[in-house]
């Protein structure tokens, strides 16, 4: 089992568990996980660090919640499949 976490930062870790403090994300197989997660969050600069998009901008706790909510019912949305163009 893997988890997939936040801090307020809005900086996203993976573990075998959620630290005290880190708002959980998301948990299940090591690639399903990382795979959502990979695809879905926002990359940072540096091409290492994943975000959840809208947290780093929130202006204060309830923005920074709201983007975090936001982004795990995204996690839980199936990915649409690609129509034939």
């Amino acid at each position: 089992m893997m988890f997939a976490y936040c801090y307020r930062g809005g900086d996203i870790h993976f573990g075998e568990l959620v630290p005290a403090g880190a708002i959980e994300l998301m948990r299940g197989s090591d690639n399903i996980v990382k795979g959502r997660i990979t695809v879905r969050a926002r990359h940072a600069y540096d091409g290492k660090t994943l975000l959840v998009p809208g947290v780093p901008e929130a202006e204060d706790e309830i923005g920074a919640e709201q983007a975090v909510e936001q982004f795990k019912r995204f996690l839980t949305t199936p990915r649409r499949k690609m129509r034939d163009a």
